[in-house]
């Protein structure tokens, strides 16, 4: 009784901690201003390239325009509360303006000296308070608008050591409990790392359901982020106007099938059936521009007719219904929303059928595993920016994940083979020609699955005939369509049309050197995380210099496993090579450490530096360090070493998860949020004002 009461208290401390933390480490301002000396509020003595019309400031000229205040001799300075006036009073947060006090100091007596840049948000009452620390008391102050010519900004008036407000900010206590209650459930001192896994007991099936259920809602969170509805509403001007954005690109597709044909009913300029090579970026722009007819982004143009390069088959399960059923088009983001779902439920079907068959870890071991899994697979960075980009790839991960676990759970108690499961399997992955037709190399899996399936000749013999076809037809059935389709499209039965995509670059006449890919073996695996002592903490990483070609990079933060640090383990595993051929996943894994070796050469020479490809290869990585570590630690289950090593995998797991979805601040990445939802953005920034 005394052990549960003790555990039922335990259970409170994150609680607490969080109840602490946010009461007086993010209220720390409004402890410290308590200690401030007295409020006054200060008048306006001058102005320097900006004109005042009552409390309203607008900047003639983008030359260091600032405000100069009257400060009554030496006085002590310890904050500013800028009182704005908001534009829109019913909006969440107003406009963001930045601004930067200058002081006359002690320490700074004949020059004004910056104190540095702070973001004032309209309708933010967090933000209006600047915490500044001059060099002793203050004689002069001004505060110089980052602005440009034109700018306005309504400030009803300006106060100094004025006391902050006490703000309680309950989304911030909320994702701050779940943070910590994600580090109290998986730590390693918890009951169910000594459990052995079997979802047939009640309390294993509520914990993952519990667990399946959060991770669920948080995925669906954060596809909507960014307010993807503004990306479908219309379209939007790219490179100047040159070129036009349109996210639409699968009802597009959804229009034609129904329509009876494979190009997409989109004007084509008659400038662009003329060139010579249209794929030419530059070239294309410039016509553009002299027109005034711009060309679509990212479609595929081939014998003058626009078409959609990306998998048919999202188009065929998801729009083509929807269309039929509803009349309407189907928002892309809704469909990410979906498939994320679908990721999840898959990811729990196969690793719970891999780690149940061959390793038998603990539950455990099983739950960090599935965390690492399902955020180490890169399908936050699909969800943030739920575009045509995010479905092929979520379709892909989802049958391959259903496929591969139907495969390993084909095998009957009595020693048979489930023909269902081995037809469904590979339909599933053969399916992946209609998504993203990389993933369908992962049929060769088979081999190592089936080994001693193929030895006993359940495989390639009169006996396992049906077996044999149940795996090899639906390959040909989905394969010979394929075939097909890009056959009619592009007059190949091998072409699935990237080639002739309409973006940045020439992909029919780009340049292929082995030399490219040592650069990126580095930006995908290795590049550490450019970290910023600044909100939002991480910065975009420069292109690789050392290339003397074009390499072409998407907004990126760092490597894979930067973000991702428990998949080293998958390097280790040479050492658990024993126990890994007796349980048979040794073959299995080699494969899965090589197909990814294989994508990620194949990536870095075709497509360039994405962290959307992290999606293709990660997921891989990802099932070799569970095995490695599951193994060693039952290997040396006796002994301290075997708990360091869980210790650190869980550790490396919850750090990499953080550091997962603190990237989704950071700003340039593909729909970053201090463009498409500033209100967020700045919001989460005025958390970090303890820091100022």
């Amino acid at each position: 009784v005394d052990c549960k009461k003790q555990v039922r208290l335990k259970f409170f401390i994150p609680l607490v901690v969080v109840f602490l933390l946010e009461t007086f480490l993010f209220n720390f301002a409004f402890w410290e201003s308590l200690t401030f000396p007295e409020q006054q509020q200060i008048s306006v003595s001058s102005l320097n390239n900006i004109v005042r019309e009552g409390n309203e400031y607008r900047v003639t000229d983008s030359d260091t325009p600032y405000i100069e205040y009257a400060v009554d001799g030496p006085t002590e300075i310890d904050n500013l509360d800028i009182d704005l006036v908001a534009s829109d009073s019913d909006t969440v947060v107003g406009e963001t303006h930045s601004l930067s006090p200058y002081v006359l100091d002690e320490g700074n007596a004949n020059g004004y000296i910056s104190l540095g840049t702070a973001h004032v948000s309209e309708n933010l009452t967090e933000s209006h308070y600047i915490r500044i620390h001059p060099a002793g008391k203050v004689t002069g102050l001004r505060l110089k608008l980052n602005m440009q010519e034109g700018d306005k900004i309504v400030i009803d008036s300006v106060s100094i050591n004025a006391q902050r407000p006490f703000s309680f900010s309950f989304l911030r206590f909320l994702i701050m409990l779940l943070v910590s209650y994600l580090v109290f459930c998986f730590w390693t001192s918890r009951d169910m790392y000594q459990w052995n896994l079997d979802l047939k007991v009640r309390r294993q099936k509520i914990l993952l359901s519990i667990f399946v259920f959060i991770q669920i809602m948080v995925l669906l969170a954060v596809t909507q982020l960014i307010h993807p509805a503004q990306y479908f509403d219309s379209t939007r001007e790219l490179n100047g106007g040159a070129f036009i954005g349109d996210e639409n690109q699968y009802n597009y597709l959804a229009n034609a099938i129904i329509n009876g044909h494979t190009y997409l009913d989109l004007p084509v300029p008659e400038w662009m059936q003329k060139m010579t090579n249209p794929y030419d970026a530059s070239a294309r722009a410039q016509l553009s521009f002299k027109t005034g007819e711009p060309t679509y982004w990212d479609y595929a143009f081939y014998d003058g007719k626009y078409y959609c390069y990306f998998g048919a088959l999202p188009a065929l399960s998801l729009f083509v219904p929807f269309k039929l059923i509803t009349g309407h088009d189907l928002r892309t983001d809704y469909a990410v929303a979906l498939m994320t779902v679908f990721f999840v439920l898959a990811a729990v079907f196969f690793l719970y059928s891999f780690m149940k068959k061959y390793i038998k870890p603990s539950f455990g071991l099983f739950l960090v595993s599935l965390l690492l899994l399902v955020t180490g697979s890169g399908v936050l960075t699909q969800a943030f920016y739920p575009m045509i980009y995010s479905l092929p790839i979520l379709f892909s991960l989802v049958l391959t994940l259903t496929g591969l676990g139907l495969w390993i759970n084909a095998r009957k108690d009595a020693g048979e083979l489930s023909k269902l499961h081995l037809l469904i399997g590979a339909i599933c992955i053969a399916l992946n020609l209609g998504c993203r037709p990389q993933f369908v190399l992962v049929v060769f899996v088979a081999f190592p699955i089936f080994w001693s399936e193929i030895r006993e000749r359940f495989f390639f013999s009169v006996r396992g005939i049906w077996n044999t076809l149940a795996v090899i037809v639906p390959f040909l059935l989905v394969g010979g369509v394929t075939m097909a389709y890009n056959y009619v499209r592009f007059d190949s039965f091998f072409d699935f049309g990237a080639t002739y995509n309409l973006t940045g670059f020439d992909m029919v006449h780009r340049s292929y050197a082995l030399s490219r890919i040592p650069w990126g073996l580095w930006m995908y695996l290795f590049q550490p995380i450019n970290i910023s002592p600044n909100y939002p903490f991480m910065k975009q990483l420069d292109v690789p210099s050392g290339f003397m070609g074009q390499t072409i990079m998407e907004p990126n933060f760092g490597g894979f496993f930067a973000f991702v640090p428990a998949a080293l383990f998958a390097f280790l595993l040479y050492i658990v090579r024993k126990e890994a051929k007796a349980s048979g996943i040794w073959g299995i894994n080699l494969f899965f450490v090589g197909f990814a070796a294989v994508l990620l050469v194949v990536d870095t020479e075709i497509v360039g530096i994405s962290t959307r490809y992290y999606s293709e290869f990660g997921w891989l990585l990802i099932i070799g360090a569970i095995s490695t570590v599951t193994l060693y630690v039952k290997k040396y289950s006796s002994e301290r070493i075997s708990n360091l090593c869980l210790n650190v995998f869980v550790l490396l797991t919850l750090v990499g998860v953080f550091l997962s979805y603190l990237n989704l601040l950071s700003d340039g990445r593909y729909g970053y949020l201090s463009s498409s939802n500033e209100a967020l953005y700045r919001v989460i920034e005025s958390w970090f004002s303890f820091l100022s």
